[in-house]
């Protein structure tokens, strides 16, 4: 290197550095989220409070990575493992009820000192016992009934879905119901919920009782009083089970109706007393306002008795849509003038112009001299009244549709059919209503019938069970007749979609088949009520007897079609834990549950018919009493 190069060399030194300098502090500016994401070090920075429950505090806290407030709620008294357990259960049942009207639940986990913790949405708005307290302070009342039955059916949506999954609340309240700035309604604090295990819900793996608290904790009674039901309060009165969520629902819609919290008293003794006793005052002696329509809807969900109320949210909610539409709901009677006054009020201009244009037809018959002008007159109004009359079947076809499909869902053959003939009247050419008549013709064993609606609609169907009809419809022959038979049973049953109505439908008919027919049909439903497994199912006639062994089946859990059998002797041993109240009113003797986890006890003693269980050794320790009626049998 020359001595004039070496020069010039130390002379770009300087400025080379200082290149490189601002070169490092510009990285950052060109990957500036990607920096603060990888130099996080504590995720969650918390704020100020928001709330206290039993075992948990909530603050508002910022989640660093992803940029948002959240609500995290930590466990009072971390130190207690079965605390630990059971927040976590919570989280995780919460987690796993996705719904737009349950709160969201986003992460869980230890912190830094070791403190269990989980983050959910945080809520805007205020919860359901502010708005009710707002309600109470407006003028106009009638106005603000369609907004509680709304608040109510988006509430009986999230608890017909935890429902549909297994999981019932027990402890709704207006507290645990959050009403957002824009209408958003949704359910929080899950902390007493618990997992049915029933053969009837098709529960994934995480969400199986033996997962979550089965009793709640410490086993000491746990609710709030004027929204508990007799049961949580005596065990005895029966199981906890959906009806009663749905007792804690006609409390909710009991207060927003009268704004009086229900079986309300001096001290929480008296509460629970009146619970007991059921004589609580109607709403209507709160407020003489209240429609008494939805009195008999919260009434009859507040009934005594589990098997008076309704027996699931949806039948709940249908009444409350009953009630938009202007129909008599099922907790009311109603006679003609009344039902009459209801089609009026839901008819108002069509009755109007009906009303006006008898007036006008009497004035034509009295005065046929001067009618002219009046009979056009009278043939422009008939012309309205008709032209409303469209209008308001074809607003009224989807709702009857819906409710059509609900009895549908609840195996009430009689009122889908009820409801669709409704629907197909008040609009002839509601193509989804003819499709759904289609399938309800055919669970009804109507071919014919079944093919006239199909007719007579237009459209692509939407449905997989109206495309499988059509298929089912096109491979038949014409020679078998009009109604099912036992060879299409046979052929429906391997259907990979649209199962459903091919369950409906043996449901319906299956009792008009002979004995042995009837076995191989609750066979099929056997197959396809369990995931489409083979099962050992082996049925035998002894003289007036009927015997029945579904012992050492892996994976059974739905046993409701031996309700279609006359079961007089049942062997379910090794199996997993069912439950049986299904065969309530079955002419059952004798059953076996040895080496099972059968804890349905107070359901099976209650079968007038029993006289004799088989239990395992290990099983007696959890055996409460057993009836003197009944013989029990230890097999070693």
């Amino acid at each position: 290197m020359t001595e004039d190069s070496k020069t010039i060399f130390d002379e770009m030194i300087p400025d080379l550095a200082s290149g490189v300098l601002e070169m490092d502090e510009t990285i950052a500016d060109v990957y500036p989220l990607c920096d603060e994401i990888a130099e996080i070090a504590k995720r969650y920075e918390n704020g100020d409070p928001i709330g206290e429950g039993g075992m948990k505090n909530i603050v508002d806290s910022v989640d660093k990575i992803t940029g948002r407030h959240v609500a995290m709620a930590s466990l009072k008294g971390s130190e207690d493992p079965d605390l630990m357990e059971h927040f976590f259960k919570e989280a995780r049942l919460t987690a796993r009820l996705e719904h737009p009207n349950i709160v969201p639940l986003y992460d869980m986990g230890y912190g830094e000192s070791g403190e269990p913790y989980f983050t959910m949405k945080k809520l805007g708005g205020r919860n359901l016992t502010e708005l009710i307290a707002d309600f109470a302070k407006e003028s106009d009342y009638k106005s603000l009934l369609p907004r509680i039955v709304d608040i109510m059916i988006k509430i009986c949506d999230a608890m017909a879905f935890a429902h549909s999954r297994g999981v019932i609340h027990l402890d709704l309240k207006p507290d645990n119901i959050r009403i957002g700035d824009f209408g958003e309604v949704l359910i929080c604090d899950w902390g007493l919920a618990k997992t049915l295990g029933d053969a009837d819900y098709d529960l994934e793996e995480d969400l199986l009782p033996e997962n979550f608290n089965t009793e709640t904790l410490s086993g000491v009674v746990k609710g709030t009083p004027g929204y508990m039901a007799p049961e949580q309060i005596e065990p005895k009165r029966g199981e906890k089970d959906q009806r009663t969520d749905v007792y804690a629902l006609g409390a909710i819609l009991y207060e927003m109706l009268c704004f009086e919290v229900p079986n309300k008293a001096e001290t929480v003794r008296e509460s629970l007393q009146i619970t007991l006793d059921g004589k609580r005052k109607a709403p209507s002696q709160f407020k003489s306002m209240v429609p008494s329509s939805l009195e008999a809807v919260s009434l009859k969900a507040l009934g005594l008795e589990q098997d008076e109320r309704y027996s699931t949210v949806q039948e709940f909610r249908d009444d409350l849509f009953k009630w938009l539409g202007g129909f008599a709901t099922s907790a009311e009677e109603v006679g003609l003038l009344g039902a009459l006054k209801l089609f009026v009020l839901r008819h108002k201009v069509a009755s109007v112009f009906t009303g006006v244009f008898i007036v006008v037809a009497l004035l034509f018959t009295l005065r046929l001299s001067q009618e002219k002008q009046v009979a056009v007159e009278a043939l422009s109004l008939y012309q309205k009244e008709q032209k409303q009359k469209e209008i308001f079947g074809k607003e009224a076809a989807p709702r009857l549709v819906g409710l059509a499909s609900g009895a549908l869902k609840r195996n009430d053959f009689e009122t889908a059919e009820e409801m669709i003939a409704l629907a197909v009247e008040a609009d002839p050419k509601f193509d989804h209503a003819w499709d759904t008549k289609a399938r309800i013709d055919f669970i009804r064993s109507d071919l014919a019938e079944s093919r006239r609606s199909l007719a007579k609609s237009s459209s692509e169907p939407e449905h997989q069970g109206v495309r499988d009809l059509e298929t089912f419809f096109q491979n038949r022959d014409l020679k078998l007749g009009n109604e099912l038979t036992l060879t299409d049973y046979k052929e429906l049953a391997k259907r990979e979609s649209s199962k459903y109505d091919v369950v409906s439908a043996i449901t319906a008919n299956i009792e008009s088949f002979e004995l042995e027919d009837q076995v191989l049909l609750a066979g099929l439903l056997l197959r396809m009520k369990n995931g489409g497994k083979e099962f050992k199912f082996n049925c035998e006639v002894k003289g007036d007897e009927f015997h029945v062994d579904l012992s050492d089946n892996k994976g059974l859990r739905n046993i409701d079609i031996l309700s279609f059998l006359p079961v007089t002797h049942l062997n379910l041993s090794r199996n997993r834990e069912l439950k049986i109240h299904e065969l309530g009113k079955s002419p059952l003797i004798e059953i076996n549950l040895s080496r099972t986890n059968f804890s349905d006890w107070n359901t099976l003693f209650k079968i007038p018919s029993l006289e004799k269980v088989l239990i395992s050794k290990g099983m007696k320790a959890n055996l409460p009493n057993v009836p003197q009626n009944i013989k029990l049998e230890i097999i070693q």
